[in-house]
């Protein structure tokens, strides 16, 4: 089974990139380029993995992995950021990814996120 992956960015370039790197790996991927639209896109169909930048206008990446979590419990949630990660109860239900981003560290998270 395809791990079903949404991508939540307010950067098109870093949205593009990702999304075609992470295809060409195998992964299903969804994408979204604000956290509103992204909320509903997880009502409707939740992806076994949100990978979400922590800086855009609307919410934060950590609120909407909350919203995330709370609506469907098995969703692994990846918070990519260029700025140091909070404490660790602030983030404690996500994966924090460091910007920028070192593509083998973020393919292997995933892929350890992806197994549970």
């Amino acid at each position: 089974m395809t791990t079903r992956i949404l991508i939540v960015d307010d950067g098109a370039t870093t949205l593009k990139a990702l999304s075609h790197m992470l295809r060409l790996e195998g992964y299903e991927v969804d994408t979204c380029g604000a956290p509103l639209p992204a909320l509903a896109k997880l009502r409707a169909a939740a992806p076994d993995v949100l990978l979400t930048d922590q800086v855009m206008g609307e919410m934060t990446g950590l609120d909407l992995a909350r919203h995330a979590i709370a609506e469907h419990a098995g969703v692994r949630c990846f918070v990519m950021s260029g700025h140091a990660a909070p404490s660790p109860s602030e983030c404690a239900h996500v994966t924090w990814i460091n910007k920028p981003i070192d593509i083998d560290a973020l393919l292997s998270a995933l892929a350890a996120g992806a197994r549970g």
